[in-house]
């Protein structure tokens, strides 16, 4: 008898990746200008992003049930408005 999580689904890998698709578009129109702040702040959305993708291939490696991915789909389309409202509250301007 197989013990586990019965009956839970996996994660719903089409709709991660609209989710990190969306988040990129909203990062490549909203956080770039030619100042060094803007740089920064690119820099800073894309280390999220690598780090929420690595983070998705240890997901699917080790094939997680559950609704650990509306979390990392939220944070993909919010890491934009994250830094922008981080670099508000941190750069004096």
């Amino acid at each position: 008898m197989k013990k586990g999580n019965k009956g839970q689904k996996g994660w719903n890998w089409p709709a991660v990746v609209s989710c990190f698709v969306v988040g990129l578009v909203i990062q490549a129109t909203m956080l770039p200008c030619m100042c060094r702040i803007g740089q920064i702040k690119m820099t800073v959305a894309l280390m999220i992003d690598l780090l929420v993708v690595i983070r998705l291939g240890t997901a699917y490696l080790r094939r997680e049930k559950g609704k650990g991915w509306v979390f990392y789909s939220i944070l993909c389309i919010l890491s934009g408005l994250i830094v922008e409202l981080g670099s508000m509250v941190f750069v004096n301007h």
